[in-house]
């Protein structure tokens, strides 16, 4: 898919969304979370919500794992481990978290893989992993484009 073909999806999806983003004001502080390769969905539909006077913020679950640090000029000082929504056999890191006042997961892993059930656990783990910055989360599961 080329870059215009991919950011129409991006702009197709946050159409369908805007329903999910009732309720929200401009003093919330909203988190996008993508999932690994997934990522710039995220960014895109937080940028329009950004728009829209929203204090917002984007992360996305990668495969790269970083060594973090408490001292206070290295850029990474936390470190969430967690298993992907793609792999089982995979993990996968999130890093620096903040408080948030509510949370949008926004993935295309598959809901229904040939392990559903195993999904569906990794799934809640990383909602629950996410509990500490936020207890209002949503998950969008998005078509792959």
């Amino acid at each position: 898919m080329d870059s215009s073909s991919y950011k129409n999806f991006c702009q197709s999806l946050y159409e369908s969304l805007l329903l999910e983003f009732n309720g929200l004001s401009k003093g919330n502080k909203v988190l996008f979370l993508g999932t690994e390769e997934f990522m710039y969905p995220s960014i895109y539909i937080g940028s329009k919500l950004e728009e829209m006077g929203m204090s917002v913020f984007c992360h996305s679950t990668t495969r790269s794992p970083i060594c973090v640090s408490k001292d206070k000029d290295y850029p990474l000082h936390s470190r969430l481990t967690l298993k992907s929504l793609y792999d089982s056999e995979r993990t996968t890191f999130l890093y620096d978290m903040d408080t948030y006042d509510k949370v949008f997961i926004i993935t295309d892993a598959p809901l229904f893989m040939e392990d559903a059930i195993n999904f569906q656990k990794r799934l809640n783990e990383l909602a629950y992993s996410l509990k500490p910055f936020c207890s209002d989360i949503v998950v969008l599961q998005c078509k792959r484009a």
